[in-house]
């Protein structure tokens, strides 16, 4: 016979495991470890540290600015710091809006680069109110508290945002809200605790002891900003943005050992983990994933590789394709033929086109036209088909020393081909790797890859 111990939940609160329980629910999602991914914990440890070293730093800088803006000074007014204040909020609102128009699509695709980047903005904003006193005449104050708190209005977008993707990642049983709010009890003790510190911190460094001053502030907002590195590459994204991809999909191409003439089926390659892109990813800034100069630097081959334009419009490609011959219904079969041998019974409708253009200048363009309702995975199938053939334009302008302006339209016509041809037998292969190494695709965690114009076509199939 099988024996049942009961315990109550009022018994198991009693003793010391209630002051841990207590603090796990009030502070961690319901469910922790297994309601939040495998990165949580270590990223939050680092942005608990790094809020800690920020409010340390933003003590530091508020005496700095209270003391700017004429707090002790008998001859200052409270209407001067009245329309200080008015021109403060006005810059940093007009910022906002301003900002968030031609940034907001990047912050999603791009959240970890962008986060790090919201608290440089931060510690700018900081370092100005620090530093303008020593190095600003008093007639300066009003331009570098607006500018301190446009860098303020500029941070808080990108953080929120930011911060609003990141949780989408790391709530993996639709507990978002949960997730947010136990966030905001974290960061309300950390500033809590921050306070008091701080407090302490003024008495320990003199009103008017300018060196101790900045020696703290540098001290804690490098902490800060390591903190923050650290946190941000601990975070392992699932999903295929711009850079994300190029990495996966260069590996994918190098790998392979040749490329014969008759496009014969190309060997397995192995596919990067999420792992081992976030270990290689580049948190400082975006490079041109578009360009192929990144080809160039890793083959060595002096030659200026076509860059890649992701959703031009059909009539560029068919300009592109007919080369000096009239855009004609020939034309135009031959390119829906070329692009419809690789179909296949998972797909089942021609989702983009290619073709190489060339300027007067004799730089080249790959233009991809993109259909209407392409999904986040014939997207990427897209990106990787024009990557393939500027891998394949550099290899054979290296080998071959053609030179770029000597590139006729039937030379394109004939690599495009020939990229099609290689496309159809590799992109099958390409999705199952990236399946089976945890890789999202068609999902609602799924960031964007970057898209020049919003061109779409529409075929009558």
């Amino acid at each position: 016979m099988t024996h049942f111990r009961i315990i109550s939940s009022k018994q198991s609160r009693n003793g010391g495991s209630g002051a841990i329980n207590f603090l796990r629910e009030a502070f961690l999602p319901v469910g922790y470890p297994d309601s939040v991914s495998a990165d949580y914990t270590v990223y939050q440890a680092f942005d608990s540290l790094q809020a800690f070293c920020s409010n340390l730093s933003g003590v530091l800088a508020a005496r700095a600015a209270f003391r700017r803006a004429g707090v002790g000074d008998a001859s200052a007014t409270a209407t001067a710091a009245t329309l200080t204040w008015i021109m403060q909020d006005g810059t940093g609102m007009i910022g906002r809006i301003l900002y968030a128009w031609r940034v907001s699509f990047l912050l999603d695709a791009d959240c970890k680069q962008w986060r790090f980047y919201a608290d440089i903005l931060n510690d700018s904003a900081l370092s100005i109110e620090v530093l303008s006193p020593v190095l600003l005449p008093k007639s300066w104050f009003a331009f570098a508290a607006c500018l301190s708190t446009l860098l303020k209005s500029l941070c808080g977008v990108t953080g929120g945002a930011t911060k609003a993707a990141l949780s989408q990642h790391f709530a993996i049983r639709d507990n978002m809200a949960d997730l947010h709010a136990k966030e905001g009890s974290q960061e309300t003790v950390v500033g809590l605790v921050g306070m008091i510190l701080g407090s302490s911190l003024m008495y320990m460094i003199p009103d008017d002891s300018t060196l101790a001053t900045l020696m703290a502030f540098v001290v804690f907002t490098s902490l800060h900003l390591i903190c923050n590195y650290e946190g941000i590459r601990a975070v392992v994204m699932p999903s295929l943005n711009t850079q994300r991809a190029f990495l996966v999909l260069r590996a994918y191409m190098e790998e392979e050992t040749n490329l014969k003439d008759d496009a014969s089926i190309v060997t397995p390659r192995s596919i990067l983990s999420p792992a081992q892109v976030s270990r290689i990813e580049c948190i400082f800034w975006k490079l041109d994933y578009y360009s192929g100069s990144l080809w160039t630097r890793t083959s060595g081959f002096m030659v200026h590789p076509p860059k890649i334009e992701l959703g031009s419009s059909l009539d560029r490609v068919l300009d592109a394709w007919g080369g000096k011959d009239a855009v004609s219904e020939k034309s135009w079969q031959e390119l829906r033929q070329s692009f419809s041998n690789g179909l296949s019974q998972q797909r089942t409708r021609i989702a983009h086109f290619l073709a190489i253009s060339s300027s007067v200048s004799g730089h080249h363009t790959i233009l991809v036209a993109l259909q209407q309702n392409a999904t986040q995975t014939e997207i990427l199938l897209a990106y990787y088909h024009s990557l393939l053939l500027q891998y394949r334009v550099v290899q054979m302008i290296g080998h071959t020393g053609h030179k770029n302006d000597l590139l006729d339209s039937e030379w394109c016509r004939s690599m495009v081909k020939r990229s099609c041809s290689e496309f159809s037998q590799t992109y099958e292969s390409l999705l199952e790797g990236l399946d089976h190494n945890g890789w999202e695709l068609d999902s609602v965690h799924q960031s964007r890859i970057y898209i020049h114009s919003s061109c779409r076509f529409a075929l009558d199939e």
